[in-house]
């Protein structure tokens, strides 16, 4: 049975979200089977944003964690950007977070 959860704002029906360290999460952008890349922006933390990588034929979703614990790792967008630049991704999606009036 999928997985459909709305995690940070993201609506995912995967059938796994996998909690990846930086390393693992750069050999799944570097193998070309990720079909998306979300920059998701932190609802405690403007202008920082979680990454979630899309694997559509698997229906795997991946996050990158921290090394040393299950938090998910923060990045700036610009940061972000060369980091998801240098494996080779042509383009990713930016979603921020709802402001509260």
């Amino acid at each position: 049975m999928p997985l459909c959860i709305k995690y940070y704002g993201i609506l995912f029906i995967m059938n796994s979200l996998l909690h990846l360290k930086e390393g693992a999460f750069a050999e799944r952008l570097t193998d070309k089977a990720i079909t998306k890349v979300i920059a998701q922006e932190s609802k405690d933390d403007e202008l920082k944003f979680f990454v979630f990588a899309i694997n559509a034929d698997t229906k795997t979703a991946y996050v990158m964690r921290h090394g040393r614990s299950d938090a998910l790792r923060t990045w700036r967008l610009d940061n972000l950007a060369r980091f998801l630049k240098l494996h080779a991704v042509d383009a990713f999606e930016v979603q921020y977070a709802k402001i509260q009036d």
